[in-house]
């Protein structure tokens, strides 16, 4: 009788295989590249986002001064408007500062005192706009996310912000209270509150929400439907005092900001906030 041994070679085999480093470094690559490409993404977003909360903050420093100069000056420059007041639900004609930057005239929101006032916040906040409406494109490009240039951005960029900002006036420095009326030597403090495009492929879906999730206009949700989602903020529930809802209150005093739906259909959006303070500059008497 013979006995059934296994041929030699099979386990010499099999210790080479066991023992083969061939393609390693390969392999290593693979495992590695995804996380260090999200892990350079993300560095890039929230780069651009830091970049966006200090010219939001800038914006609202260039809003205040521009509201302590604006607001009691000479209503004949204001189409008659009283002084030391603004009106949000007034429907503006076209104005100079449409020009600015290639600009079209276009009719907005606001009376002519607090359309100038968003003017003076619109400048630190040209080079946050999408380069141009979104499109599946741009949505998978990092350059675009990062710089842009050309007329077609000076015209989108314009056109943004008058739908992405909302220029308010808090009752005191973080009220949900707003007014539209001040006294001469009264304290005044501006909100900017911006809708600030988040443009980095990957990474925008973790750090950023949907249009949805914030009702913005064009979604193609209803506001019912939106669900807590996000990075980086304290209270994301949707309830009335987190910084969703308040956000989209404060966003119902933009200029145009039914204009945002075509950048809501795609892409991934956060509220931004700041606010300053400065002492009205006007004085008490009345002009004739």
């Amino acid at each position: 009788m013979q006995r059934a041994t296994s041929p030699k070679g099979d386990s010499g085999a099999r210790r080479s295989l066991a023992s083969d480093s061939q393609g390693a470094a390969y392999a290593e690559f693979l495992i590695a590249f995804p996380i260090v490409t999200i892990l350079f993404l993300s560095l890039v977003q929230l780069s651009l986002l830091y970049v966006a909360k200090l010219s939001v903050r800038h914006a609202a420093n260039r809003a205040v001064r521009a509201a302590i100069v604006v607001l009691p000056d000479d209503p004949a420059f204001y189409d008659g408007e009283e002084i030391n007041q603004v009106d949000f639900d007034e429907v503006g004609g076209a104005e100079p500062a449409d020009l600015v930057f290639g600009g079209e005239p276009s009719a907005g929101r606001g009376s002519p005192r607090i359309r100038a006032i968003r003017s003076a916040a619109y400048l630190p906040l040209i080079h946050l706009a999408p380069s141009v409406t979104l499109t599946e494109e741009v949505q998978s490009s990092i350059r675009t996310a990062v710089a842009a240039t050309g007329d077609s951005f000076v015209t989108e960029a314009i056109r943004y912000n008058r739908a992405a900002t909302s220029v308010t006036f808090p009752e005191r420095p973080g009220s949900d209270d707003l007014r539209e009326r001040f006294g001469p030597r009264e304290l005044i403090t501006a909100r900017v509150t911006y809708v600030f495009h988040c443009g980095v492929p990957l990474v925008k879906r973790f750090i950023c929400d949907a249009a949805m999730e914030l009702g913005l206009p064009g979604a193609g949700a209803p506001a019912e439907s939106r669900r807590p989602s996000g990075f980086g903020r304290l209270d994301r529930t949707g309830g009335p005092h987190s910084d969703i809802a308040r956000g989209l209150d404060e966003m119902q005093h933009a200029e145009l900001f039914p204009g945002i739906a075509p950048w809501a259909e795609r892409g991934r959006f956060l509220y931004l906030r700041a606010e300053a303070s400065m002492p009205n500059q006007g004085a008490g008497y009345r002009y004739e």
